[in-house]
């Protein structure tokens, strides 16, 4: 006889439990088959991050210019607001 959670449980321990049950049954896949597929992917990696190094370091030269554009319309903002008291007084 199999121990089963009540009906009372919270849906995740019944379903946790079903899942395990059936997780059981299947075969664990084979170190040949797994690293096959790992060099597969590590080739993968190894094409496409240049692509990403240059995505990085182009990100990296937009939030440089975006911080200096900051400044300096903080510092265009700072001037007209002394300017704008000046003239208020």
């Amino acid at each position: 006889m199999r121990w089963a959670p009540p009906a009372s449980a919270p849906a995740a321990i019944r379903t946790w439990n079903g899942t395990c049950r059936s997780s059981v049954r299947q075969k664990l896949p084979k170190v040949k088959e797994l690293s096959a597929e790992y060099q597969e992917l590590l080739a993968e990696k190894r094409k496409l991050y240049p692509e990403y190094r240059r995505a990085r370091e182009e990100m990296r030269e937009l939030l440089t210019v975006k911080a200096n554009v900051d400044q300096l319309l903080n510092r265009w903002e700072k001037k007209e607001r002394i300017l704008d008291d000046s003239r208020e007084k």
